[in-house]
């Protein structure tokens, strides 16, 4: 029998007996007797970050469970994570911890890799509230340790924070994990580790199975669109800038001058706008980038559109209208004269007789 996360062990038929292996609990939860010191031996190697595995057999004479021994692994927390949780806080995302394994052992891992914070709580899968508003007010708190839970935890983890208005991200390499990774808003799979369900269901895959490389990719995430920020607000700049004198033009009936003809604009649109897009579109993230809250919404916000249309541009087309009236002034001293008949030229063309 696979493992099964209700039951939380599985089991191999053997010639006169039957062995299992899983949960510790569970496994020391269906022998009649265990042995003296078990307890302890598992607390002890819970409270030290270890990964502990229960072990026992049925004999087909005895027909009772006894637990062989616990097996306690090592699994250190990879180079690095420490600071990309540290930079995940000063970004604005919350994390949380959940997890399968014992509670004491996730709460030593938590606090290991700095997630937990002092007033973080523990909560095993068993406790979790079947109403999803009271659950996604349990859980949405930066730092908490989830311990024990089974998948269909994790999706319903996923939905309530949601319902709270959170962007989730959810990571996962098994098979049970595909419905919590394809409900999160983003979820990542382990692309080394991973199951291949996993990696179907998944938005995104980690090569690494890195939590450091997370970080990394809402770093450019985040300076990438910043830059597309910088070149909307620089191009809508620039429009307002153009749009001036046709408009200034059409306002007074054609007396004032027309300050840009169609290959002029033409001209500057493709001298000003290639290589500046392409220096802002290539610009690398800044190092504070993950030292400021997200940025939502769209590329064009509120405060897009007043710094282009409100402040930048019409700055920029007072100070262009401006250099042409004093060129203006200083050519003959005049700058409005009868507007042409036709046309957007000035002055007016000769007509061939």
């Amino acid at each position: 029998m696979p493992f099964d996360p209700l039951r939380r062990m599985s089991s191999s038929r053997r010639p006169g007996r039957t062995v299992c292996k899983g949960a510790p609990e569970a496994v020391m939860g269906a022998c009649p007797v265990v042995p003296e010191g078990a307890g302890d031996a598992l607390h002890g190697y819970a409270v030290r970050g270890l990964r502990v595995l229960g072990v026992g057999q049925r004999d087909d004479a005895a027909g009772a469970m006894q637990l062989l021994g616990l097996l306690a692994f090592e699994d250190p927390p990879r180079h690095g994570v420490v600071d990309a949780v540290k930079l995940c806080r000063q970004a604005g995302i919350h994390l949380a911890m959940i997890t399968g394994d014992h509670p004491k052992t996730a709460r030593a891992i938590a606090r290991e890799i700095e997630l937990a914070l002092p007033d973080s709580p523990i909560v095993q899968g068993d406790d979790l509230p079947a109403d999803e508003a009271a659950l996604g007010e349990l859980v949405d708190h930066d730092g908490i340790v989830l311990a024990r839970v089974s998948p269909e935890d994790k999706l319903r983890i996923a939905r309530a924070l949601q319902s709270r208005g959170h962007v989730v991200a959810m990571t996962g390499d098994g098979v049970n994990d595909a419905p919590a990774l394809r409900e999160a808003d983003i979820g990542v799979a382990m692309g080394e580790g991973g199951t291949d369900v996993a990696r179907e269901a998944a938005d995104l895959v980690l090569l690494d199975d890195h939590f450091a490389t997370i970080v990394a990719a809402v770093r450019q995430g985040r300076g990438t669109f910043l830059n597309a920020r910088r070149f909307l607000t620089y191009h809508l700049t620039d429009n307002v800038a153009e749009l001036a004198p046709f408009l200034v033009w059409a306002l007074s009936a054609a007396h004032f001058p027309l300050a840009l003809g169609v290959l002029q604009i033409l001209a500057l649109d493709l001298g000003t706008d290639t290589l500046p897009a392409i220096g802002l579109g290539a610009e690398q993230p800044a190092k504070r980038v993950l030292r400021r809250p997200p940025v939502s919404g769209g590329l064009l916000d509120r405060t897009v559109a007043v710094r282009a249309f409100g402040v930048l541009g019409p700055t920029e087309a007072v100070a262009e209208l401006g250099v042409f009236v004093a060129a203006l002034f200083a050519a003959d001293g005049d700058p409005v004269r009868p507007g042409p008949p036709v046309g957007l030229c000035w002055p007016p063309r000769a007509r061939p007789s």
